[in-house]
């Protein structure tokens, strides 16, 4: 028989884990409703759990992998604590609830970025709209006045030289013919 003190997980929050008993070759989860028998089950599938589904499932991007792994395992710890008779089969009950938090993280990705997506356009199409009615709109000038003081603290550390040219360009915004000309 072999005896594992199972460690303290922020999962677990506020729950002391208790060591529990194994006997090698067998692992009845039926047997205990504790912390510990949770976390031998769940640190025996979550590196599989990891690599076979939910990397996969995430696109291959391993930190959201990780992350969607370790909020399923606060979802089966919750979920475990009141379902634990009625699991059957262990693997594919984590399996399954893996991929069903998997599938809502991806969603709510995909609705965030349709937002972005929205919020984005509408930018667009109001800054066009602003500029076919000849209204300005104030974040647009504050970051053109942002921009502006960037430039002008660049030009003074030019040569003297290149500030004029530079600054004909850069902020009158004449072409270079017509700075080479001298016509500013």
């Amino acid at each position: 028989m072999v005896t594992i003190n199972s460690p303290i997980s922020p999962c677990m929050a506020g729950v002391i884990a208790q060591p529990i008993s194994l006997e090698t070759g067998s692992l009845t989860h039926h047997s205990s409703k504790d912390a510990g028998g949770f976390l031998a089950l769940w640190d025996q599938y979550k590196d599989g759990l990891l690599t076979h589904y939910c990397l996969p499932w995430m696109s291959g991007n391993r930190a959201d992998a990780e992350d969607a792994l370790s909020e399923a395992s606060l979802r089966a710890w919750h979920a475990w604590s009141t379902r634990e008779e009625d699991v059957n089969n262990t693997k594919g009950w984590f399996v399954r609830l893996v991929q069903n938090h998997c599938n809502n993280v991806r969603k709510a990705h995909t609705r965030r970025t349709r937002v972005v997506q929205c919020v984005e356009d509408i930018t667009v199409i109001a800054g066009e709209q602003a500029a076919e009615d000849g209204v300005t709109i104030p974040e647009d000038v504050a970051l053109r006045h942002e921009l502006d003081q960037y430039i002008r603290r660049a030009i003074d550390t030019l040569p003297p030289r290149l500030q004029a040219p530079a600054d004909c360009y850069f902020l009158q915004e004449l072409a270079c013919p017509d700075i080479a000309t001298g016509a500013f």
